[in-house]
Formats: structure tokens, C-alpha cells, sequence
């Protein structure tokens, strides 16, 4: 049984909130859980969400609209805020040390791939050197898999107008409608549930004519293989993100040394 946000027991080692944007956000809570600790869970996305409820593992789901969120981690005095956000960068580091005390915050990521050599594959280290890289490379028609996140950073670059993008996002309706908005017609908009095969992309990326496909980096688990490998098997460029590490605080790659973290 899953149930909504109700004051929670801050007895033994404190209570852990976890914000999450990913698939394995179900997997993540079980091993938390198995620990023994409290937590309470945040979805920053619909998709999240009902991974999250068909796992029924009876946590305490915080609601998604009419929420404070770091009223709610100060008020509840939260111990650990774990962001397994699917965004880059979503913000939370910052906000959460305005809080005092700050509870412990560590950054969950999934494991990269160690990708392979090609001249087609240039590796990048942010959304602004993809944007570099497009332009470096005369980029006509471009299939962003990088989700709904800094899509205005491609879209709305003076230096691209004219090159075609066709957005991979998912099927929620905010997230179509923030496409919409930033100017990306309805037919170059694929809302779909990933990860995919090898073979879907390569059918996605014939069907939309792509000459460049971009993503991030997000291991096995994000589908970033599939999509590597559907790229170089049609000769296309691929530009892939890579995210840069940062001393400021811990990041687990992996649910293992994600518990570790949690458990010092």
C-alpha cells in the first residue's frame, strides 16, 4: 500500500527523502527501505510517478502539486536528500544549503558507458558544448534523445535556425505542451517511454531522416547503448553528454555505492 504525505516518524537514523526522476526510482526505495530507514519520496516527473505506485512498496509519496519543498525537508527535518533527478542539473545542492542545517545531500547517477571509438562519436561535457558541437559540424537534422531538459538551449540558438529538431521526450502532457511552446512542431515531437532497442531507434532515426543524434550519457540502464549503437549502425554523427564530476558532493554511480554513502 502507498501512502500520501502524512507527519512521518523521525525515529532512528533520521528521515531520507528521495527525488526521483528515473526508472529504477522503485529499486532505489526498496534498498533504502531494506536498511531500515524512513523515506519519503518526491517524483519529478508523471512517468516516476506511477513506477513508483505500481511498486507498491507503501512509502510515503509526496504530492507533486501545492508543495514546498524545502519547507517540507526543513520543517520534517530531513536527514538525507538523495537527487536522482534525470536533469543535469536540477538545483537542488543549492537550494538545500540555504536550509540550517543543511541535511547531507548525495547525487545519484547512473553508471556511464565506456563508449567506442569512431569519427562519428564526439564526446561532450555539457548541453552548451552539444549546441558548439551542432554547429561545428553544420547540423541539418538533428534527434535529440536528451529528453525535455534545456531543450530551449538547442531550439532557440540563433546559430541553428533552419536545422530541423526532432525531440524524444516523454508521453506527458507538460512536457509535450513546454515543447510545444519553445516552438517544436507537433509532427517532430516522438512522446514515447523509453529505453529502447537497437532496432527501435534505428527505425526512429531512419523515419525522421536524422543526420545527427544527440544524448546523454545514462549507461545500460538509460538505454544510451541502444542508442549509440542504432546511430554508428547508420553511419549517422552522434554527440553524446557526459556529465562532469563535481568535489562540492558525494555522487553514487550505482544503487551499491549509493547505500554505501547512506550507510557511513
Amino acid at each position: 500500500m502507498l501512502l500520501f504525505f502524512m507527519p512521518v516518524s523521525r525515529e532512528g537514523n533520521g528521515l531520507i527523502m528521495l527525488v526521483a526522476g528515473i526508472k529504477e526510482a522503485p529499486e532505489i526505495m526498496a534498498r533504502i527501505i531494506e536498511c531500515g530507514c524512513q523515506v519519503v519520496v518526491y517524483p519529478t516527473n508523471s512517468s516516476c510517478r506511477h513506477h513508483i505506485i505500481d511498486a507498491g512498496l507503501g512509502c510515503h509519496l509526496l504530492p507533486d502539486h501545492n508543495l514546498d519543498l524545502m519547507q517540507f525537508v526543513n520543517d520534517q527535518e530531513v536527514k538525507i536528500v538523495i537527487d536522482a533527478s534525470s536533469e543535469s542539473s536540477s538545483g537542488l545542492f543549492e537550494a538545500i544549503n540555504q536550509i540550517t542545517p543543511a541535511p547531507r545531500y548525495i547525487r545519484y547517477y547512473r553508471e556511464e558507458l565506456e563508449l567506442p571509438v569512431s569519427p562519428l562519436l564526439f564526446t561532450v561535457y555539457s548541453f552548451a558544448d552539444a549546441v558548439d558541437k551542432l554547429v561545428e559540424i553544420g547540423a541539418r537534422n538533428v534527434f535529440l534523445t536528451t529528453g525535455s531538459y534545456c531543450l530551449d538551449s538547442f531550439c532557440n540558438d540563433s546559430r541553428l535556425q533552419g536545422t530541423r529538431f526532432v525531440v524524444r521526450v516523454l508521453p506527458d502532457w507538460k512536457i509535450v505542451k513546454k515543447c510545444q511552446d519553445i516552438g517544436i512542431p507537433i509532427h517532430d515531437i516522438v512522446a514515447m517511454q523509453g529505453p529502447f532497442s537497437r532496432k527501435i531507434n534505428k527505425t526512429l532515426f531512419k523515419t525522421y531522416n536524422a543526420d545527427v543524434v544527440v544524448t546523454r550519457d545514462s549507461g545500460k540502464m538509460g538505454g544510451a547503448d541502444t542508442k549509440i549503437s542504432a546511430a554508428l549502425d547508420l553511419n549517422l554523427t552522434i554527440v553524446v553528454i557526459k556529465r562532469k564530476t563535481s568535489q562540492q558532493y558525494p555522487t553514487a554511480c550505482g544503487i551499491k555505492q549509493l547505500m554505501d554513502l547512506i550507510q557511513r
